[in-house]
Parts: C-alpha cells; sequence; structure tokens
C-alpha cells in the first residue's frame, strides 16, 4: 500500500509491505521515501536559520517545540498527587464521531488541586496516559500541544477541536486524531483556605510561562497550525539555542534573587523564590535549577523526598522586572527538623562563565506564623 503525505516543499511516500509467509504471522515494514522537488534547499542549511519559529520569526510555535514544551509539563517519577496524569479527552468513532471522554470523569478534574492543564493532539489509536511520556521520546511525531490553561473546563477548547479536526487529519494520514490533556499539580496543601490562593498564583505564573515563550494554537490568535519535521527544534536544547538565535527575547537576563535567604514551611505546600532583573522592555527568559547542599553543613540538606525538583526557566513578559519560581514541597506529615535546599542561576552561554547566584531555602516543618 502506497500513500502520499506533504512534507514541507517535500512529498513523503510512505510504501507498506507486508510480507505473508504460510503458517507465520505476517510482518509489516514501513518504508518512507521522501521526494524532493530540483530546486529544494534544506531549510537547516541556511545561515540564517532558527529551528521552532513562525514564518515572520517572531515567536516560537508550541508545535515545533515539543521536547522542551512536554518536559516541562512532566515532572517525572512523583508520588501520586504530585506526579503529571494524562488522560484522553476526545475520541472519533471509524465513521467520525466525536466522542467526550471526560463525561465520567469530569467532576474527578474539578475536585482536583491547583495544577495545570494542557491539551494536545495524539496519532488516533495510541493511550493517553502514564506512558505518554515515554511514547513522546521514542516516536518523536504526532504530539503537538495546542491549549494550556489553569480550568478543567476545555468546552471550548473541545468544540473548537472537533470544528478543526479535519485540517489536523492532513497530519495523519487522513485518519482522525485525537485530543488528550496533561494535568501537572502544583500544590497539595492541607492549608484549605490558602491553597485557591497559592496555588492559583503558582498555576497561572506557569500557564504564562508557556504562553509567554510560545505561541499555543489555541491560546492566541487564529493562524495555521504547522508541525513542520523541516523546521521543528529535534531537542529540548535545540529549543534553547532557538531562544538564544531569536531577537525577539533575552535569554541572558542581568537577574538575582530578591532575597539571598528564604524561609518555608512543609505546610504552606509551596516555595516561593523572587527573582528581579535590571529594568528593559524586552521580555526574557532565564534558567534556574535546584539543587542540595552537601553534608556536613548547619542544617541537614534535603532530598527529593522533600521537593519537587525543577531544572528549567522562569520567565518575564515585557517590562516586568520581578518574577517568581514555584517550588512544590511533599507533604509527609512526618517530624523532621530544618533542612536546606539551593536554588541556583545557569546561564545558557556556554561560553561566558560567570560566578553561579544561589538562593538558599530553609525548610521546615513548622509554620513561623504560628510560633
Amino acid at each position: 500500500m502506497i500513500r502520499l503525505q506533504w512534507a514541507g516543499s517535500a512529498i513523503t511516500i510512505l510504501v507498506v509491505l507486508a510480507l505473508v509467509v504460510p503458517g507465520i504471522t505476517a510482518g509489516t515494514q514501513t518504508i518512507s521515501i521522501v521526494l524532493k522537488p530540483r530546486d529544494y534547499v534544506d531549510p537547516r542549511l541556511e545561515n540564517d536559520f532558527i529551528c521552532g519559529v513562525n514564518q515572520a520569526k517572531t515567536s516560537l510555535l508550541a508545535e515545533q517545540n515539543i521536547f522542551f514544551f512536554f518536559d516541562f509539563i512532566n515532572n517525572g517519577e512523583q508520588p501520586k498527587g504530585y506526579r503529571s496524569e494524562v488522560f484522553d479527552v476526545i475520541t472519533f468513532t471509524k465513521d467520525g464521531q466525536a466522542k467526550d471522554m471526560l463525561v465520567d470523569i469530569q467532576q474527578d478534574l474539578n475536585d482536583k488541586a491547583s495544577g495545570l492543564f494542557t491539551l494536545f493532539i495524539a496519532p488516533p489509536r495510541v493511550q493517553c496516559n502514564s506512558r505518554t511520556f515515554s511514547d513522546i521520546e521514542e516516536t518523536s511525531s504526532g504530539y503537538y500541544p495546542i491549549y494550556v490553561g489553569v480550568s478543567s473546563n476545555f468546552t471550548e477548547e473541545k468544540k473548537k477541536f472537533i470544528s478543526d479536526v479535519a485540517k489536523f487529519k492532513t497530519f495523519y494520514n487522513d485518519e482522525f486524531p485525537k485530543l488528550c490533556a496533561m494535568w501537572l499539580p502544583v500544590i497539595s496543601n492541607n492549608k484549605e483556605n490558602e491553597v485557591s490562593v497559592k496555588g492559583t498564583i503558582a498555576t497561572s505564573s506557569k500557564a504564562n510561562l508557556l504562553s509567554g515563550l510560545f505561541d499555543i494554537l489555541y491560546n492566541g490568535e487564529d493562524r495555521v497550525f504547522d508541525p513542520s519535521k523541516e523546521k521543528e527544534c529535534q531537542t529540548k536544547g535545540d529549543t534553547v539555542e532557538a531562544f538564544k538565535k531569536a531577537k525577539f527575547i533575552n535569554t541572558e537576563p542581568k537577574m538575582r534573587f530578591e532575597a539571598n535567604t528564604v524561609k518555608a514551611s512543609e505546610l504552606d505546600g509551596i516555595i516561593e523564590v523572587k527573582l528581579r532583573r535590571e529594568a528593559t522592555s524586552a521580555k526574557a527568559v532565564g534558567f534556574v535549577k535546584t539543587s542540595f547542599p552537601a553534608e556536613g553543613g548547619q542544617v541537614k540538606p534535603a532530598d527529593e523526598t522533600d521537593i519537587v525538583t525543577y531544572e528549567g526557566p522562569v520567565f518575564f513578559t515585557a517590562g516586568e522586572q520581578l518574577t517568581s519560581l514555584f517550588i512544590t514541597i511533599k507533604q509527609d506529615g512526618e517530624p523532621e527538623e530544618e533542612e536546606a535546599l539551593l536554588v541556583e542561576i545557569i546561564s545558557t552561554m556556554l561560553r561566558r562563565k560567570r560566578a553561579p547566584s544561589f538562593c538558599s531555602i530553609g525548610l521546615s516543618d513548622t509554620d513561623e506564623e504560628e510560633e
């Protein structure tokens, strides 16, 4: 069976060969043949090439930066309540009838603690579950984020997806893709009256970061969906390089911690670390990571059982001088002595060496306001 697909300015022909041997289950092999025009030029060979950007080179497209995007919303192997969850939203029958998969679980979604929701398109027959992140790394094709938000009410986005699905089919061999969602928990807190405030602020901060760094299909103005394999960033590092090459964002903001030390309680459920940069009208992205001090200090070092570790971006909107990093605390309810962890500013410029800047965080079991 031979199927034709458009791949940018080239034509891709998929040849599926079925080898049938009597008495043996048939095996299927897929061969991809790309036919290119005589005057075709690989855009990656052009001197000014930047992966993952729109045609005007004014923003990075979410669907062309999937490895960076999905890495941000995947918090790795964590205990239940702290790890990212994945589930189906809209699937289609063979005759093209849409089926809402949230009907039976909508109340469960509404009851979840504060967290970031991401809607993404997925291939027709894959399962959207805990293996999705592994599937994305292995296949690197067919998974495209199209929306981020703080609410589990996707009514308008579901309608829009069903309306647009005919356009999306062209990227899935004329089959109906499915719509899935990921939930990234931001806070798990026993102080019910404070969850909504801290959780909403932290979740909105993460949503604003993604929508500020990327042009996400259903978060911005109407545009053409463009999951071009010719122009996509093929690794998380490629996206970081694209930020550095781009003219529309500063990747080396002169930023510092608002305070060199921060006190936090496990009861808070979340740690806020503020960063300040010099005044400028440009938007900017900086990079930070959490770490743990060495044994032998005055305070016992924390470890991965105490927090959800983080290594990634912090974002300043245009003209913004102050931003926050939010670190999720794992609440175990067990009495412990004060523990310490660090947040470090890291540079994206490999050739530029500078002394690291740290913020030291003291984490205790008690609420200092109540002492």
